[in-house]
């Protein structure tokens, strides 16, 4: 169903480069107006298994810019590995665990976190009979920046 890549999705590890993530996200992909809807909040949920270790100094400026941008953050830390504070100030207004941030202590507690985040992010966690998902309540682009190494 709905999880089955993610269970399947397996870790391969190395740096943690989350400040260049933020800021392609930020200057690229939601850079171009050609596809913009301005009734619409822009989201960026960034996914880490560790701390930035890759100019570590830039990550949180990065993502303040994003939220400046108008982009809506919420990020997921998985593994013991993550700096709770550094995901804390990347996400956006009321920086609450559980609201704009999640903490899972392994991969296999990601697949618990998907109707949490969905629910925060889009509105949206029931599918119904159908498999269906009832229409998007203005939240547009629901971008997973992964800066760690996975193969699916």
């Amino acid at each position: 169903m709905q999880h089955k890549h993610l269970s399947h999705t397996r870790y391969i590890g190395g740096t943690t480069n989350t400040q260049e993530a933020l800021a392609f996200m930020s200057d690229q992909q939601f850079a171009s107006p050609r596809d913009e809807r301005p009734d619409v909040q822009d989201i960026c949920i960034v996914v880490t298994d560790g701390r930035s270790n890759v100019m570590p100094d830039n990550t949180v400026p990065n993502a303040v810019r994003a939220q400046a941008q108008g982009i809506r953050m919420y990020v997921i830390g998985i593994t013991n590995d993550v700096d709770e504070d550094e995901l804390r100030q990347m996400s956006s207004s009321p920086q609450l665990l559980g609201q704009t941030y999640f903490l899972a202590p392994d991969f296999e507690d990601l697949v618990g976190l998907v109707d949490s985040v969905t629910r925060e992010t889009c509105g949206v966690v029931d599918v119904g009979e159908w498999g269906v998902p009832p229409p998007p309540k203005k939240k547009e682009r629901c971008v997973v920046l992964d800066p760690m190494k996975v193969a699916l």
